[in-house]
């Protein structure tokens, strides 16, 4: 076998599957499509099981060093000595991950993972060698929890397993995270309709009741923040200083913090510019535009804004915080905006594919007057004295250049 140097391991490329460099001596470095590279020792265990110990990536364990570590177990097996793989459980990791990210989470939502894993996870893989975890026991925990109608809860499950499988992959225990291709075999969520509030004359009282809103200050500019820009409740929860680019009038949202982990960005108008200017008044030192209540240094609880609305008397069966975004996209559809356009600032995909291969701007032009727009008619619509719907003014022929465009293009 040709002798391998560091020089052939640095050249070694990555390729669409992973694969193994000899290195002799029961040596081998794994290279992974990522481009990542692995240390791997192969041994025969005592069933007559062909397997492999991690031995560190490479290059911080060198080549040298690698030989080392492979000639002292290569010494034990000629003894009989057993090589002796370290057994990492699922609650160890779940510990570990838990311990890295508990300060993200305000106590109510902590309590409620900590509640899940407990009742839900551990008693099944808790105590199980995460190695030795299969998808079929995955997708049997998962069930046991969909088979009392929870299927929110095992959902909630079926992200915790994957946080820590993101941990053992993050040390190098496991190559792969199962969660990502268990989807099909699991009961299927119908997607929740949410009760909103439709009709101009009552959207008209609520917004007057959002005026007078008797609660904490800093919540009702929140609820003031979310009618306006109408996004998910958990974006505006999340949103940070650093994500607004006030001259612009622009928010950026990273992926992360979508659901559906693309970038998006919200433009915003002057009244939601004025809602930031008076809320930097009170959090400008926070990381967080709109943080908890309770403590500056923590994320806004997703309970805190359909309790403020609790407060205003409106039942869960009449509005909850989730709302506005269906309140907003009835409305403007009415009102004559294009729906592609409304969709796009609702962050969905679109479902024409010659307009999303073409969407490299996102109708950004168009989203900016629109959002003027619902704010503009929100303002009217609260200060009228007879509720409306307002059509576009001066803007349709704007708009008929914009469809023009994209159908051309």
């Amino acid at each position: 076998m040709k002798r391998i140097t560091d020089a052939t391991l640095k050249a070694a490329k990555p390729r669409k599957r992973s694969y193994r460099i000899n290195a002799g001596e029961k040596l081998f470095l794994e290279v992974r499509p990522t481009g990542k590279k692995y240390w791997r020792f192969r041994y025969r265990t005592n069933n007559g099981k062909d397997t492999f110990k991690s031995l560190g990536e490479y290059p911080y364990i060198t080549l040298s060093e690698a030989r080392k570590k492979a000639e002292e177990l290569n010494e034990k097996l000629k003894k009989g000595l057993p090589i002796e793989e370290e057994k990492h459980t699922f609650e160890d990791l779940f510990n570990e991950w838990l311990e890295l990210n508990k300060s993200k989470y305000n106590p109510s939502t902590l309590k409620t993972k900590l509640s899940i894993y407990e009742r839900d996870i551990k008693p099944y893989i808790g105590n199980m060698d995460i190695k030795d975890i299969t998808s079929v026991m995955i997708i049997n925990c998962l069930k046991k929890i969909a088979a009392r109608g929870a299927l929110v809860t095992m959902e909630k499950a079926k992200t915790i397993i994957h946080y820590v499988y993101e941990i053992a992959i993050s040390k190098n225990i496991v190559t792969s995270d199962p969660t990502t291709s268990i989807n099909s075999a699991l009961p299927k969520r119908e997607e929740k309709n949410y009760p909103a509030i439709i009709a101009p004359k009552k959207l008209r009282k609520f917004l007057i009741d959002l005026d007078n809103y008797p609660g904490h200050y800093f919540t009702k500019l929140a609820l003031k923040f979310l009618v306006t820009t109408f996004v998910r409740p958990g974006m505006v929860r999340s949103l940070e200083w650093c994500d607004i680019e006030i001259d612009k009038k622009l928010w950026f949202v990273p992926a992360e913090k979508m659901k559906n982990k693309r970038e998006h960005i919200v433009p915003l108008s002057d009244q939601t510019i004025e809602i930031l200017q008076e809320v930097y008044k009170i959090t400008s030192d926070c990381n967080y535009v709109f943080p908890s209540p309770i403590n500056f240094s923590k994320m806004m609880s997703e309970n805190t804004l359909n309790q403020a609305l609790r407060r205003m008397e409106y039942t869960n069966e009449e509005v909850v915080s989730h709302s506005f975004r269906q309140t907003a996209s009835t409305l403007l559809n009415e009102m004559g905006w294009p729906p592609h356009v409304i969709e796009k600032q609702l962050a969905h995909e679109d479902k024409n594919k010659v307009r999303r291969a073409y969407n490299k701007a996102e109708y950004l032009e168009i989203r900016k007057e629109m959002m003027q727009f619902w704010a503009d008619y929100l303002d009217e619509l609260k200060s009228a004295e007879k509720p409306f719907l307002k059509r576009i003014k001066g803007s349709n022929s704007f708009i008929l250049n914009i469809e023009t465009e994209y159908v051309s293009a």
